[in-house]
């Protein structure tokens, strides 16, 4: 079964339609998947015979690695920050809260510079009201160790009016954190890797 329509998933009335993903992104992250996939096969199933360019395959690995984390930081940043200065904002009912290991789900967990319990994050969901009468309701992206969200609490939300189910909830500061982190990652990959296929002993 394949859902063709729902009618209650549509811009604000006078907002554009949502813009498509970027075939540049899409393709890039692509492209650095299958060059991953790649590496592992090569060492995995002809690293004895690859000699002296094991040590290029793995350390391209790590580049390949670092390449997609930098890339990724960036976009998601961009993407945030975009959202953050959209005109959609709407004062958001906190409807559940709970806690769950950092990094469990599909949802970037940020913001962990924590008080909390060690490698745990605090998820929530919200619900808000649309200016023609819909109500939104669902997870934050956004999982917080900083900051603890109890139902019935009211949080300012910014959305995307021509999708209001993509939302941001929380402040400036967390979205810088994934640009940080994955340029740091990022750059850290791509060192070692330049290092092991430079530097590392054959």
């Amino acid at each position: 079964m394949e859902i063709t329509h729902n009618p209650y998933l549509h811009p604000i009335p006078g907002a554009p339609q949502p813009r498509r993903e970027s075939r540049i992104r899409s393709t890039v992250h692509r492209a650095l998947f299958v060059a991953i996939v790649v590496a592992v096969l090569a060492l995995g199933l002809f690293g004895d015979a690859l000699g002296d360019a094991e040590n290029v395959v793995f350390g391209g690995l790590f580049v390949v690695a670092g390449f997609l984390a930098l890339i990724s930081g960036i976009w998601f940043a961009g993407e945030t920050n975009r959202l953050r200065r959209s005109p959609g904002r709407a004062l958001a009912t906190v409807t559940h809260s709970w806690d769950e290991p950092a990094g469990s789900n599909t949802h970037r967990n940020v913001d962990t510079s924590s008080p909390s319990p060690k490698g745990w994050v605090n998820a929530f969901t919200v619900l808000f009201d649309l200016p023609d009468g819909r109500q939104v309701h669902r997870r934050s992206p956004v999982a917080t160790s900083t900051t603890r969200y109890e139902p019935g609490q009211r949080v300012e939300v910014a959305y995307d009016p021509s999708d209001p189910t993509s939302i941001w909830v929380g402040t400036g500061r967390s979205s810088i954190v994934p640009l940080v982190v994955g340029i740091g990652i990022g750059v850290l990959f791509i060192v070692v890797g330049l290092a092991i296929a430079v530097f590392w002993p054959t």
